[in-house]
């Protein structure tokens, strides 16, 4: 599984931030919160590449790069996520004390969605034959639009 670690880094922080929490804790909180879940996953990840290190021949020559870069490149993000990234967010000292004209519009499109699935949902429930035919039909007219289909 590969995990970014600073967007799990940052979310953690928002979260807090966005309930009143000031950057500085916010971010000791999240980091003490997220280190060793974040850690193992990229620490998992690594270890998938390590054996590549160890094939013998021109092959394993070749394949060397690949594994150096990756388990580099985690490790160096790593250090990003847990120190430069909280340094920045302290550092900016942004306010959420009201949504943004973006997270206006994304609070009502998401309300919205949800009126309509609340809808159909109950439809469903309250129809449970029906909603029935009307999955078997669509899955059996899905059919006839596979293009990896045999015959």
């Amino acid at each position: 599984m590969l995990v970014d670690d600073a967007v799990v880094v940052i979310e953690s922080m928002y979260y807090r931030i966005v309930r009143g929490m000031d950057a500085l804790n916010a971010a000791l909180g999240s980091l003490r919160e997220v280190f060793w879940p974040v850690t193992t996953a990229v620490l998992t990840t690594m270890a998938s590449f390590l054996p590549l290190m160890l094939m013998p021949g021109i092959v394993g020559k070749f394949m060397l790069v690949v594994p150096v870069v990756v388990v580099t490149a985690l490790a160096i993000s790593l250090i990003e996520a847990y120190w430069m990234l909280p340094a920045h967010v302290i550092a900016a000292n942004i306010k959420f004390t009201s949504p943004s004209k973006t997270q206006k519009r994304r609070i009502a499109f998401t309300s919205k969605l949800q009126h309509i699935y609340s809808k159909s949902l109950l439809k469903m429930l309250r129809h449970p034959y029906l909603a029935i035919i009307l999955i078997s039909n669509h899955a059996s007219r899905t059919k006839d639009f596979n293009p990896y289909q045999n015959g």
